[in-house]
């Protein structure tokens, strides 16, 4: 992309950390994750994703449902940690409306490291869950641009597939064991019957012979 722009004579900055507010014309390249673009008319200020500069032909893929966040959300107050499918652990911190495109829409705002700010729109809301807390460990806030959720992400993937790796195995080995087949009767079963001290009931008994 910057490539292109030189060739077109058009002024550029890339960014790589945080968005800078460009010049009247200019453009700002920034390293991200961006389904569609959207624009601040008041601010004079259009954002475009990859998709919208090269995909030719949109497809249209139908979005999963929001309600896994959804039926705890009423449960979320400010200040309380999330998990992001593509950003990783934020702190929720409520939703807000904002205008894009001279309509109103709704987002939920997540802060992230050094006070980087995320507003996801409620129609993505399915890539949002609730923070799972394990003991009482407070976990650390992702950065937004830093490779580090991707890395936890591979961690994790790895750590799932060696155990469904372990578990097919072990599942292999019962499936080949021999069992073992006790024969019925024998002195010590004998020895062992007379020990006990009761006279066994008629249903019992029954039982025993089934």
């Amino acid at each position: 992309m910057a490539s292109l722009l030189s060739q077109s004579e058009i002024l550029h900055l890339e960014s790589s950390t945080s968005f800078v507010f460009p010049e009247d014309g200019a453009v700002v390249l920034l390293v991200g994750s961006l389904r569609h673009g959207f624009s601040y008319p008041q601010e004079k200020i259009a954002f475009f994703s990859e998709k919208d500069i090269f995909t030719e032909e949109k497809v249209i893929v139908s979005r999963l449902p929001a309600k896994p966040f959804l039926s705890h959300f009423r449960d979320l107050k400010g200040g309380d940690y999330v998990v992001h499918a593509d950003y990783g652990i934020g702190l929720f911190m409520g939703l807000m409306k904002m205008e894009i495109e001279r309509k109103n829409r709704e987002f939920i705002e997540i802060i992230y490291k050094d006070e980087d700010k995320l507003f996801v729109p409620v129609e993505d809301l399915n890539l949002v869950q609730k923070y799972s807390k394990v003991g009482s460990s407070v976990p650390l806030l992702n950065k937004l641009g830093s490779p580090s959720w991707e890395r936890t992400k591979a961690r994790i993937k790895k750590a799932i597939e060696k155990m469904a790796k372990e578990l097919l195995h072990l599942y292999a080995q019962r499936k080949t064991m021999k069992g073992f087949s006790f024969s019925l009767g024998g002195d010590w079963q004998s020895e062992f019957e007379r020990t006990f001290e009761y006279e066994e009931t008629e249903d019992q008994l029954s039982a025993i012979k089934e």
